[in-house]
């Protein structure tokens, strides 16, 4: 009797490992599918990042350009007010310690251009 329990626990056991191998087969693919997913995810995460960072930095370049016309530009808005020259250098050298003033100056419609630029004068 003893034999045939033996017979009968080997049947069971090589059920067993069959069950296991296509236990194991599905899980491998369960892990496979879940990897996959997780790198598209990744990707798609990466890839806006680096658009994030490009941007940035092409952000940055331009703002650097646009921060070194700054004063050639200032300096052409002023000769257009046809002010002595003299005038011209004071205001520049007022803008040069006080760069935040420029923007204002630019920004502002052309008739309040001299009186602004007189006030700053009058301040120094």
């Amino acid at each position: 009797m003893e034999s045939k329990k033996y017979l009968g626990g080997n049947k069971v056991a090589k059920r067993r490992k069959t069950l296991s191998s296509h236990d194991i087969g599905a899980h491998v693919e369960e892990i496979n599918h879940s990897f996959t997913t997780f790198m598209q995810g990744f990707n798609t995460n990466f890839a806006t990042i680096a658009n994030v960072v490009a941007n940035s930095m092409t952000n940055d370049d331009n703002r650097q350009k646009a921060d070194l016309e700054k004063p050639k530009i200032l300096l052409d808005e002023l000769i257009k007010l046809n002010i002595p020259s003299d005038d011209v250098l004071e205001v520049a050298d007022i803008f040069a310690a006080n760069k935040e003033k420029i923007d204002i100056f630019l920004n502002l419609p052309q008739k309040l251009r001299v009186p602004y630029m007189l006030k700053l004068m009058s301040l120094s």
